[in-house]
This record gives structure tokens, sequence and C-alpha cells, in this order.
């Protein structure tokens, strides 16, 4: 039933597409004005297309009201097996606003050696904080724009006094900003991994040595083999782990 509807939602949006898109022989001029006007309407109307950019993406999952996610790192039933609550927060969309914001910052500050920005501009863009952006406005604007980094750009520029807006993201690409910042969001990454090693090796290291003597079933292809120890088992992790954080 659920499929059935959203089925019957996408005819719909195909159908008013075309009818608003394509000439028929069958048209009428009151009918090529009516298309006109709803054109001018789509193109015109911030509520309009954000339900055009809603449609066209795809409506959103819904099932007994609660969104259906489509990944395990999504889901709140498995998502805490792959992944904790702090790198959770490093790559939510707040912290890649934020992560956008200070490359930004870090742009404007150098152009400014050179007299390519205004000196005030990077300060002002760090007076800027995620939290002010509204996430939802900005994925609909991203969705009609095909990348978020140009709502981004138009979100910033309205919080920046005029006299220095127009030195904003100059001669920046989307793939500056947004690679630059992902860079940013895994070095943060990388630190609470790092963080996580000084626990986990010593813990690896001394299971590993308080089971030495015991024994466990040997594995290979997923079936029992020669038997092992425990402690041998636990120290194969542990030279894992360890060459992971050499590197």
């Amino acid at each position: 039933e659920t499929c059935l509807r959203r089925v019957w939602k996408a005819q719909r949006f195909s159908w008013w597409m075309t009818s608003m898109l394509h000439r028929f022989d069958e048209h009428t001029p009151f009918d090529r004005r009516r298309q006109l006007a709803e054109l001018d309407y789509v193109t015109s109307s911030r509520a309009a297309a954000t339900s055009l950019a809603e449609n066209y993406v795809g409506l959103p999952m819904e099932q007994a009201g609660a969104v259906v996610t489509f990944s395990a790192l999504d889901s709140e039933l498995t998502g805490p097996l792959f992944a904790t609550e702090e790198m959770r927060a490093a790559f939510s969309d707040r912290a890649r606003l934020g992560a956008m914001l200070r490359v930004e910052a870090a742009l404007a500050r150098a152009e400014a050696r050179f007299a390519l920005a205004p000196d005030a501009l990077a300060d002002a863009l760090e007076r800027i904080a995620p939290d002010d952006f509204d996430l939802e406005s900005l994925g609909a604007e991203a969705a009609l724009a095909g990348v978020p980094v140009i709502p981004f750009v138009k979100a910033v520029q309205s919080r920046l006094p005029k006299e220095i807006a127009a030195g904003f993201h100059k001669g920046a690409t989307t793939q500056d900003i947004l690679d630059t910042a992902l860079v940013l969001q895994m070095r943060d990454g990388f630190g609470l991994i790092a963080s996580d090693f000084k626990g986990i090796i010593p813990a690896l290291g001394g299971l590993a040595a308080r089971h030495r003597g015991t024994p466990c079933a040997g594995h290979t292809y997923g079936q029992h083999a020669a038997p092992i120890t425990f402690g041998f088992k636990v120290a194969v992790w542990l030279a894992g782990v360890a060459e992971v954080a050499e590197q």
C-alpha cells in the first residue's frame, strides 16, 4: 500500500511536469497561457520551487510516522554498532557547515594579505555559527542548485555586512570548499580514532596476556580448525589495530 501511494505520487508529478513543459496539438491559446502562468509561478514562488525540488529528488520515505532509514549507519537500532555519537557529530550536517565556514574564513584571511578580500571579512565569517542556518531550507535549495555550496554562499552573504559581502568566496569553486571541508572533518574523525587507540591497544594487550593459556577453537573458512588460545586470537586483533595506529 505504501509503495502504491508513492507510485501514484510519482505519476502525478510526471503528469504535472509534462503538462506544464510540453506542447500538444490539441492545445488552445487558453491552454498555452495556462502553461505559461504555471511556469511563471514555479520560477517565482519559493513554496512552488520547494515542492518541485522535493518531488524531483524523491519524496521522503515514511512509515507509521517515522522516517525509514536507508543505511545501517542511519538506524537508531544498528547505527551504534558502526559509529560513536562523537563520530556521528564529526560528520553531521552542522559539522559540515562549520568546516565550510572555517575554509571560507581561512581563504578570506589569506586573500586579505594580498588585498584580494576585505580585512574584516575573515573575522565576520568566524562570527557566523553553523546553528545560524536553516538546514531544511538549505537542503531544498541544494536540490534545485545541484550542490549545497550555492545556497550556502547565498546564506552566508546574507549574514555579512554589504560592504564586505562582495569579497566572500572570491576565486573559490564548489569543489574547493566541499573537498577542503571534508578533509577538516576527516581530521576530526582521525583525532577521535587516535584517542580511541590509547584505550584499545593496552586493553587488547592485557586481554591477550590474561588469556594466553585459554583454549579456543581455531577457524578456517568459517569452520573449526586446530585449537589455539584465546590470547593468540586477541593478539592477532592487537597486531592489526597497532599497525593501523602506527600508520
